[in-house]
């Protein structure tokens, strides 16, 4: 037989969990008065972190604003005052001066040149006179010389035939009157007075004779002196040159020595004077160039400010197309903002300047120009040309 199941027990029942104990408020702690002021001071510091990352955000919005602006901007110019004690105007006030003492001196030099140059000529003159006088003279004291001795040698002849005459006369006078005194006295016709009359008158008819040959020796020899003055003053007075082996007197070689020297000083005269009107255009040369350093120098926008300070502004080249005489310049109070018309251009001074960028830490190529500007503008970092920047 089939057994009933059994009844079946009842579910066990589960515990309800043990209440938490109770604890006990904690006492009240002593700061909890300060709460209000460390909110408070928790605000302040979030406002203040928002104020400087605020600033921040400004600050660079600025920067790349400010950046980008003179990245694009052809308008604006670096004012300045330049005044005397500047060291770019004593630099060139410096440079003038020296170019200046290098000019002067260089003038001097030249001036020099050209009185050693007149000096020069006049004495190559004066020796080109004196050997074309000197030929003259030379050929004159030849005919002279020549002229004398055909004179000379025309004496001897005539002398020579008149003391044969006179030697035969008395050579005859003599023979007869010795052979007369010989006869007389042979015959003691003669006292012994009378014979030394006789020989006395023969030894003057002997010394008459000698006289005469005395005489025709010296007008040879004068005739024969002539002869060779005038050989000589043949040879120092032809065209060519005296050759070496040319016997000259001694007269003729110290006037043929005073021809030398002049020909000898006259060459070292025309070499100075050739190498005087070298050096002429060297020296002309350097004063041009002296003269265009110091055109430059006076032309320098620095050297206006030697006397008196000079209000003017640096342009670099891609801004200088609207730069003109009677542009406006316009100043701003922030930056490029709030601008208003504060003057206007002069002047574009010659020359070529550098600049800094007023941002970058790059050098610029560019002009000078001159300004009128109120002298508290003329010292701000940058104006503006023609109009406001952004048209503002």
């Amino acid at each position: 037989m089939i057994a009933s199941p059994l009844p079946s027990a009842p579910p066990p029942t589960r515990a309800a969990p043990p209440a938490p104990p109770v604890r006990a408020a904690p006492p009240p702690r002593r700061y909890d008065r300060f709460a209000p002021i460390n909110g408070i001071i928790v605000t302040a510091y979030k406002l203040l972190g928002l104020a400087i990352l605020t600033a921040i955000l400004v600050g660079l919005a600025g920067y790349l604003a400010t950046n980008l602006f003179f990245l694009f901007d052809r308008t604006w110019i670096a004012p300045e005052v330049i005044a005397p004690n500047d060291p770019r105007v004593i630099q060139v006030e410096t440079q003038i001066a020296e170019q200046s003492a290098l000019r002067e001196k260089v003038l001097a030099t030249r001036e020099g040149l050209e009185t050693d140059l007149r000096a020069a000529e006049l004495g190559l003159s004066v020796e080109k006179q004196f050997q074309a006088r000197f030929k003259d003279a030379v050929q004159g004291d030849l005919r002279a010389r020549r002229l004398d001795l055909a004179r000379v040698s025309s004496l001897s002849g005539e002398y020579g035939a008149a003391k044969q005459q006179i030697v035969r006369a008395g050579q005859t006078y003599a023979d007869l009157s010795r052979g007369r005194t010989e006869a007389l006295e042979a015959a003691r016709l003669l006292d012994y007075d009378s014979v030394v009359a006789q020989n006395f008158q023969a030894s003057q008819i002997a010394g008459a004779n000698l006289s005469l040959a005395d005489r025709k020796v010296a007008i040879d020899t004068r005739a024969a002196d002539l002869a060779r003055e005038a050989s000589a003053l043949a040879l120092i007075s032809a065209p060519d040159r005296v050759p070496a082996h040319a016997r000259l007197t001694y007269d003729a070689l110290a006037i043929d020595k005073q021809y030398e020297l002049s020909v000898e000083n006259g060459a070292k005269l025309y070499d100075t004077a050739v190498a005087i009107h070298e050096e002429l255009p060297q020296a002309d040369a350097a004063l041009l160039d002296y003269d265009r350093a110091l055109s430059a120098l006076r032309a320098s926008p620095y050297y206006r400010a030697i006397e008196e300070d000079l209000v003017a502004a640096s342009v670099p080249y891609p801004n200088l197309p609207g730069v003109r005489p009677g542009t406006r310049l316009f100043g701003c109070d922030l930056s490029f903002l709030l601008c208003r018309k504060v003057g206007e251009v002069l002047e574009i001074l010659p020359g070529e300047i550098t600049l800094h960028h007023p941002l970058r830490n790059v050098e610029l190529r560019g002009a000078m120009i001159r300004i009128a500007v109120p002298r508290n503008w003329a010292h701000e970092k940058v104006l503006f040309v023609d109009h406001a920047p952004l048209w503002l």
